[in-house]
């Protein structure tokens, strides 16, 4: 399921559910209110999707490339169509399945994190609605995000090791993304971490 967030980190307290960090370098107190998409805080309705589930070895036969290897970073954001977002990783491929791909690749995500001025100034129809995004108040605005996510990505980290199944469309994509990306456990096991289901990786290979 995608999770649509809104995140302010301000220094004004709102009653929306506030949770207190303490920066020991300078002992100052900081306030990050986590406002829900589906609250009266944010007013906008919640956009879900689930995904469907595919095999690992139906995936090999549909997809153009398929590798081991490590997220180094997170980069770019890009809005498209309908107002989701997508992330680009960067990839150091460790070792190859299927298709000619070596050395450092960058492909996309589904979800990632847009500012509220980005998401409102995208030129096209979104699935939230533009005219509550404005209604936030400016000072607010400036230190909030909207974050689109589904919940494996909440999960997957820079540097780990995952087997990642990819499409070549407009640019290289994770295909039929929750599925997409299957965790490296050891030299033997993977997992989804959507589903926390397990395989074996001679299965696949």
């Amino acid at each position: 399921m995608k999770k649509i967030i809104i995140l302010f980190t301000v220094l004004l307290l709102t009653g929306c559910g506030v949770g207190t960090t303490r920066n020991s370098k300078n002992n100052s107190q900081h306030h990050n209110i986590y406002m829900n998409t589906d609250s009266k805080c944010a007013g906008i309705k919640r956009v879900s999707k689930k995904y469907k589930e595919t095999n690992p070895k139906d995936m090999l036969e549909k997809v153009d490339y398929c590798f081991i290897g490590k997220i180094k970073n997170f980069k770019d954001v890009e809005i498209y169509e309908n107002g989701k977002i997508k992330t680009l990783m960067s990839i150091s491929i460790e070792s190859t399945i299927k298709g000619d791909v070596t050395g450092d690749i960058e492909i996309y995500r589904d979800g990632g994190r847009s500012g509220i001025n980005e998401y409102v100034n995208y030129p096209k129809d979104t699935c939230l609605d533009k005219n509550k995004l404005k209604s936030i108040p400016d000072k607010m605005k400036e230190s909030c995000y909207i974050e689109v996510v589904p919940d494996a990505y909440f999960q997957a980290k820079e540097g780990e090791e995952y087997m990642f199944f990819v499409k070549n469309k407009k640019q290289m994509e994770i295909y039929n993304d929750a599925y997409g990306m299957l965790k490296i456990l050891d030299d033997k096991n993977l997992e989804n971490v959507y589903t926390n289901k397990k395989y074996k990786i001679s299965e696949i290979s």
